[in-house]
């Protein structure tokens, strides 16, 4: 209650708004007297002391501005001009304040601003709460499209997202769709101390156009960006609202506030990729392209929007060959796949360009290349990411189908007639004839990688040219086979029955080589490559230790093998040539000598596997190395079971820069002697010593065995296979002698011809299906080896002659 003293100050229709007490000071104010304190609806502020009981009665009166002062725990300081005598501090709430600020003259009140920012009070509702939050403090700005805080977590308040706006005595109430960095808010009510700012605020709201023209208010409403593809390689984002409501979805430009599309919700099929932070929407064949930028979109796309399997791929891979009518070729491509669909599109037009029925296709998978067959059509996708789950099932990794590809991935179907060799996508899509007449030479250029059924296949032709092919792996012995077949069997009749055995017996022979000595020159091979390839000496004995003993391993058994079987095999194969006429007696000729350097061979062997026995210790165990061989190599063999080739995939495995690591043991009893008075110090220099001795020793045998093996390829394998040429040679011209009447013949003449084909084939494949050395790399350096030995004859020849003196001429009279 204001008293008399006060009142009678107050002018006509002035009262008090506020009240409270002694929040003030001035000179000469009594230090027990009542205080009361008065703010009128004038804007004016009075002081009253009632002066005690020994003092005068006071009233004070302040005429000036009220400095305002927000504070940021929930407080407003209402304080005089510094110049004032009568000084006076109020605290008050938030919410009494604005009761306070309404009820007096605005050109009272200064509060104040920096620059361009005003300070606010505010509230708002978070989505789904039915009661504003407490009072807030922050400094808006007011800006063309929007109001910015500068400090609290509202950021920023769009205009275009403002639904209701509606101006009270105490605020300007807006409502709409914003959002802090933690939640929705449907509802803000800024309470603004500048009339001014207020004015203007209201008008750009009334001006700014609302995304609410768009979308219902009840909507989910989230931020996002919108993509297109300018080129290729150029991409551009645009922020953007995106909104859902039981009709419809609606993508809003944050920037222009225009529509960009809205689109029936019953009839948007839409796909989603959590990984990639990209859902897309398609209708009726056109796409939008939404990059998700909040784990709210993610949330609601998963619980509300997106079906299972429903999934987007942008730039999966690279589209060539024929599909559905268009050449393609290298083309980036992206898929959209369900359950029972997969549409196919590019960037750069978002729209489909196809969709099909997966269970109209077959799917084959190639490591990373995905062949696409639809009727009679082939197409391929070079992959770029891994295929989504929803295709694999549909996907096999085994096709009946002859396809293959180009290097460029051009994918093919393969037809072979007794000419040529036709390449093509689709009825109408020719890819490549090639003529086996205009071939000069077919070779595997580089085996399967892992889990990949395709060769690569390099083919010579005649006019110079090289053309890289990759086929079936089973479908290249056909390919070879056909492209040496058919060409020559053309001039099959104009080829007399003795050149045909002629040629069918040198055949023979560089078989016989082959799986005699080509296996040794092989392990010699794979010898060599530990020797260059491992520079650290003890790893590189260990090495060749284990390579030595488990390849002489292989090889004894392996020679028995072949001196044994090999001969019952070629018998075998004339009686079938010459029409059920069995000759066992030359066979059993070539049986017996193959026997007899079999057991040289695995004497000298032997020998070398002595000095092996002196570093035992050096040896893994022989499961973990066939383990090793076996994790590097894949074996495809016919003859002897897979023994006749186990020296070259060794050498294949080492070579391969693998070196076998094994901790030398120590030897027995070396340290007993060491007497318990030395010193640990004495200890570890004796232990140094004594790996540098162990070190030295295996050296030594290594250098024995490697010695021992030089002597035997270089020195005796020239004479072995020498006469094993000329063994032979003497079974065949027996043999010749038997069937010679019959060589005239068209029977005989094909199935030598028959034979001749396949033995070329034999000889154009790899050595094994870990490397790309062809057989006929071994033949030949068997036939070299052949020339070492007339080389040393030639050198012992001359040995003496340069030691005995030219003939004394006889003069005769």
């Amino acid at each position: 209650m204001v008293n008399y003293s006060v009142k009678d100050k107050f002018e006509k229709d002035e009262y008090s708004v506020y009240a409270d007490g002694g929040v003030f000071h001035f000179h000469n104010a009594s230090l027990v007297g009542e205080k009361s304190f008065f703010i009128t609806n004038k804007g004016r502020v009075f002081g009253y002391d009632s002066g005690g009981f020994f003092g005068e009665e006071q009233v004070r009166q302040y005429n000036r501005l009220i400095n305002v002062e927000c504070l940021n725990y929930g407080n407003v300081r209402l304080t005089n001009e510094t110049s004032s005598p009568f000084t006076f501090n109020v605290t008050l709430p938030y919410d009494k304040f604005i009761d306070l600020y309404n009820k007096l003259p605005k050109n009272k009140v200064f509060i104040n601003k920096e620059g361009s920012k005003y300070p606010c009070l505010f509230t708002y509702k978070v989505k789904g709460h039915k009661v504003l939050t407490a009072f807030s403090y922050d400094s808006i700005e007011l800006k063309d499209d929007a109001i910015t805080f500068q400090s609290s977590g509202l950021g920023r308040l769009p205009f275009n997202r403002v639904d209701q706006a509606n101006q009270t005595e105490k605020c300007i109430e807006l409502k709409g769709w914003f959002s802090n960095t933690i939640s929705e808010i449907t509802e803000v009510n800024l309470y603004i101390f500048d009339e001014q700012l207020k004015s203007q605020l209201m008008d750009k709201l009334e001006q700014q156009p609302s995304i609410f023209n768009y979308v219902h208010h009840d909507a989910e409403l989230f931020e996002a960006q919108y993509v297109t593809y300018v080129q290729q390689e150029t991409v551009k984002f645009e922020e953007i609202i995106l909104s859902f409501d039981e009709k419809k979805i609606s993508l809003i430009s944050s920037t222009t506030n225009e529509l960009i599309h809205q689109l029936p919700r019953n009839d948007t099929s839409i796909y989603y990729d959590g990984k990639e932070n990209t859902v897309v929407f398609e209708y009726k064949k056109m796409i939008d392209i939404v990059q998700i930028s909040t784990e709210k979109l993610h949330t609601y796309l998963q619980t509300h929007v997106t079906r299972d399997q429903h999934t987007v791929h942008i730039d999966i891979g690279y589209l060539s060959g024929s599909f559905f009518g268009e050449k393609k070729d290298q083309e980036l491509i992206s898929l959209l796949i369900s359950p029972t669909t997969i549409s196919f599109f590019q960037l750069e037009t978002n729209a489909i360009i196809k969709q099909v029925n997966v269970f109209d296709g077959i799917f084959f998978l190639d490591r990373n290349l995905l062949f696409i067959v639809y009727g009679k059509e082939v197409s391929s996708i070079k992959l770029e990411k891994q295929l989504p789950e929803t295709l694999l099932q549909r996907v096999t990794n085994q096709t009946t189908l002859k396809l293959g590809y180009m290097a460029d991935f051009q994918p093919f179907y393969i037809v072979q007639d007794e000419k040529k060799v036709v390449l093509y996508q689709s009825d109408y899509v020719l890819l490549k004839q090639l003529f086996f007449k205009d071939f000069i030479d077919v070779s595997i250029t580089k085996q399967p990688e892992e889990q990949s059924l395709f060769t690569e296949v390099t083919i010579k032709t005649a006019n110079d040219q090289k053309m890289v092919l990759y086929f079936d792996t089973e479908l290249v012995k056909t390919f070879i086979h056909h492209s040496y077949y058919f060409p020559k069997r053309q001039s099959l009749p104009n080829v007399s029955g003795e050149q045909m055995y002629v040629s069918y017996s040198r055949q023979v022979n560089d078989f016989v080589l082959f799986q005699f000595f080509g296996q040794m020159f092989a392990m010699y091979k794979g010898l060599k490559e530990i020797e260059r390839n491992e520079t650290d000496i003890d790893k590189r004995n260990k090495a060749i230790i284990n390579y030595i003993y488990y390849s002489i391993q292989s090889l004894k058994k392996h020679f028995d093998m072949v001196s044994v079987y090999l001969p019952s095999s070629l018998e075998n194969e004339v009686a079938t040539i010459f029409e059920g006429q069995a000759m066992q007696q030359p066979f059993k000729k070539l049986q017996r000598h193959l026997m007899g350097i079999s057991n040289q061979l695995n004497r000298s062997l032997n020998e070398i596997e002595s000095s092996v026995a002196a570093v035992s210790h050096c040896l893994i165990k022989r499961e973990d190395y066939n383990q090793l061989v076996k994790d590097r190599t894949k074996r495809d063999y016919q003859f002897s079971a897979g023994l006749g080739i186990t020296g070259v995939a060794s050498a294949a495995f080492l070579s391969g820069g693998l070196s076998i690591i094994a901790t030398p043991f120590l030897v027995a009893g070396f340290s007993n002697g060491i007497s318990t008075y030395l010193r640990s110090e004495d200890a570890k220099k004796e232990e140094r010593l004594r790996k540098k001795d162990e070190g030295h020793k295996v050296s030594f045998y290594v250098d024995r065995m490697y010695q021992s093996l030089e002597h035997l390829v270089q020195a005796m394998f020239p004479y072995y296979i020498s006469e094993t040429n000329d063994i032979i040679y003497d079974t065949y011209q027996q043999l010749h002698q038997e069937i010679s009447p019959k060589l005239g013949t068209v029977m005989v003449k094909e199935n030598l011809f028959q034979k001749i084909s396949a033995y070329y084939t034999f000889k154009q494949l790899p050595i094994d299906e870990s490397v790309t050395t062809q057989r006929r790399e071994l033949i030949d350096f068997t036939h070299e080896a052949v020339n070492l030995s007339q080389q040393y004859i030639d050198q012992f020849s001359k040995e003496v002659e340069v030691n005995v003196p030219e003939p004394i001429a006889i003069t005769t009279k």
